[in-house]
């Protein structure tokens, strides 16, 4: 087992990790940094309940990021005309030959099914990767905490929080 350090709020924290996560931690530690910072001057007189609302911050957007509809599939490339259309026999004789426009716009268009080829093997390479880092985010998520512990952890915290607010509400009117 490992250890990190995080700073959130002007305070550190050591926080235990497997071998090799430390700079996952690490990240995770600067994410709850920023929602505390983004408080600003609306900060609770307590640290904990600054960390609380730092991690409803995280917890709301992992529950949008969940129930969120998946992003539409990439539309598929239209291929290009095929260059066997029928040869017009009636060109001019000053564009027949090696150096006429057509054997141009042939010699282009193959370039450009190549630059096609190429493009949609890194299209699919980026959604390979794309699905991997989502299929990896979710066993992140469960490796490190477990989906139910989590979720019932956040739901015991809301309710604290709600208890919490209900008090002061209570001691304000």
């Amino acid at each position: 087992m490992s250890q990190v350090s995080i700073k959130i709020g002007g305070r550190a924290y050591t926080v235990a990790c497997p071998d090799g996560q430390e700079a996952h931690i690490a990240k995770l530690g600067q994410m709850i940094a920023e929602k505390y910072e983004a408080l600003g001057n609306a900060r609770a007189p307590q640290e904990a309940q600054n960390l609380v609302f730092s991690a409803l911050f995280l917890a709301d957007e992992l529950h949008e990021l969940k129930t969120a509809p998946p992003p539409p599939p990439p539309e598929p490339i239209a291929p290009l005309p095929s260059d066997e259309s029928p040869r017009d026999d009636h060109e001019p004789e000053e564009q027949k030959g090696k150096g006429g426009k057509k054997a141009e716009l042939r010699a282009e268009i193959e370039e450009l099914k190549k630059s096609e080829r190429k493009l949609k093997k890194q299209r699919d390479a980026l959604v390979k990767e794309l699905a991997d880092l989502r299929s990896g985010a979710e066993d992140t998520q469960v490796d490190m905490f477990g989906e139910d512990v989590l979720a019932s952890r956040l739901e015991d915290l809301a309710k604290k929080v709600e208890a919490a607010a209900d008090a002061l509400e209570g001691n304000s009117l």
